[in-house]
C-alpha cells in the first residue's frame, strides 16, 4: 500500500465559548419552553371557547381582559389545526356497524404538535425580549434598592 494515500484527519468540532454554554443556550431553551407554554395555553383556551357558548364577563376586570383578548388574538378558523375535533360517533350515538373504527383523541395530534412548535418558534424572540427586559429591570431595581439601603445605613452612622 503506498504511503501517499492516507485517510483524512477527523476535524474536531469547534469548541463553544463559555458565554454560549452558560448564557445563550439556557436563555434560548427557556425562551422556547415559555413560548411553547404560552402557545399551548392560548390554543387550549381557544379550543374550549370554540366548544362552549361565550359568556359575557360580569366584572370590570373581566371586561378589560375580554377587550384586550379581542385585540390580541384573532378568531380561530374551523380549518385550523387547533380546531376542536368532535368524535364522529358523537352525533349518531354509539352505532357500531361494519367498518366501524373507534375515534381517538389523538387523531390530529401530530398536525397540532407541528403547528404549535412552529408558532412557538415564531413567538420565541418576543419571549426572549421579555425575559431580557425582566432581567434588566430586576438588575436596575436591585441596584436602586442597594443604593437606597447604602444611603440609609450611612445616614444611621
Amino acid at each position: 500500500m503506498p504511503s501517499s494515500i492516507r485517510a483524512p484527519q477527523a476535524l474536531e468540532a469547534p469548541k463553544e465559548s463559555v458565554v454560549s454554554r452558560l448564557l445563550i443556550a439556557p436563555l434560548t431553551f427557556v425562551s422556547f419552553l415559555l413560548s411553547l407554554a404560552l402557545i399551548d395555553t392560548r390554543n387550549t383556551s381557544l379550543r374550549t371557547q370554540g366548544r362552549n357558548a361565550p359568556s359575557q364577563p360580569t366584572t370590570l376586570l373581566g371586561r378589560i381582559g375580554d377587550s384586550v383578548h379581542s385585540l390580541v388574538y384573532k378568531p380561530m378558523p374551523s380549518t385550523s389545526p387547533y380546531a376542536y375535533i368532535s368524535a364522529p360517533d358523537a352525533k349518531n350515538g354509539t352505532a357500531k356497524g361494519k367498518g366501524y373504527e373507534p375515534w381517538h383523541w389523538h387523531t390530529k395530534q401530530r398536525q397540532q404538535m407541528k403547528a404549535e412548535i412552529s408558532d412557538a418558534f415564531a413567538v420565541r424572540m418576543w419571549v426572549l425580549y421579555a425575559l431580557l427586559g425582566c432581567a434588566l429591570s430586576s438588575l436596575v431595581g436591585a441596584w436602586v434598592i442597594g443604593r437606597w439601603m447604602l444611603g440609609f445605613v450611612k445616614g444611621l452612622m
